[in-house]
């Protein structure tokens, strides 16, 4: 939860919480903008679209949503551009980050990762296809292992996902 990372960091109060939720706001509006001129190659709509939705003014406490997802279309990019094992983890990571946060994160950034697998190696064979989502997988499952043997001898898996 972003109160013990802000605490930690700020001390008990409003200021640090604030601070943490602005500046992942401004890196997320940042990476947005960068995304945004990428697809539509202009920095004019890509400061409109963008800029609208920081006008918008949202809620301190959305940040992950605002952050995460565009993470993920980066890393989306990243690797649908030059399909490396280094970005294929970089993938996996900003997942397991993103399951973190919110598990229905992670799951919806994963599934969107699967699918730009599928669509960008779909024209090497279902094998290829099917190493670089099982890669993909156990890259995840790897990351995420601290957190699972943690929950697992803390009450137990099957209670904690049920």
């Amino acid at each position: 939860s972003s109160d013990v990372c802000s605490s930690d960091l700020g001390g008990h109060n409003m200021r640090s919480e604030v601070l943490l939720d602005v500046t992942a706001l401004a890196i997320a509006a940042g990476l947005s903008f960068l995304l945004a001129v990428r697809v539509s190659r202009s920095p004019f709509w890509a400061l409109v679209g963008v800029g609208t939705a920081v006008l918008l003014v949202p809620r301190l406490y959305a940040y992950p949503k605002l952050l995460l997802y565009p993470l993920g279309l980066a890393a989306i990019a990243a690797y649908s551009s030059r399909p490396t094992i280094r970005r294929l983890i970089v993938a996996a990571a900003v997942t397991a980050i993103a399951f973190l946060f919110r598990h229905d994160h992670g799951g919806s950034i994963g599934m969107a990762m699967v699918a730009m697998l599928v669509l960008v190696h779909i024209a090497d064979g279902l094998a290829v296809v099917g190493r670089r989502v099982v890669a993909f997988g156990v890259a995840v499952g790897v990351l995420l292992l601290p957190f699972l043997l943690f929950v697992q001898m803390h009450g137990g898996l099957v209670s904690y996902f049920g």
